[in-house]
């Protein structure tokens, strides 16, 4: 469900994310370690033409980059 994790340049880290599976959480905590190895210091989640999915994996990672005061 993680398609694309790519650096576009040395400090952009982009995700693309083509629907929510049940393992989409762990794919993209993945992806955000490896992109952070490389020196990502900012992001763009890419969502277009996302069907959907796991209401609970997008909650988890809409989670992962809201504080709880969100």
């Amino acid at each position: 469900s993680v398609d694309t994790a790519i650096m576009t340049d040395n400090q952009t880290g982009y995700i693309n994310i083509t629907r929510f599976a049940e393992t989409t959480t762990e794919e993209t905590v993945a992806a955000l370690k490896k992109l952070s190895a490389q020196g990502m210091k900012r992001l763009v989640v890419d969502l277009r033409n996302n069907p959907g999915g796991y209401l609970n994996q997008a909650y988890m990672i809409a989670d992962i980059f809201l504080n709880d005061e969100k």
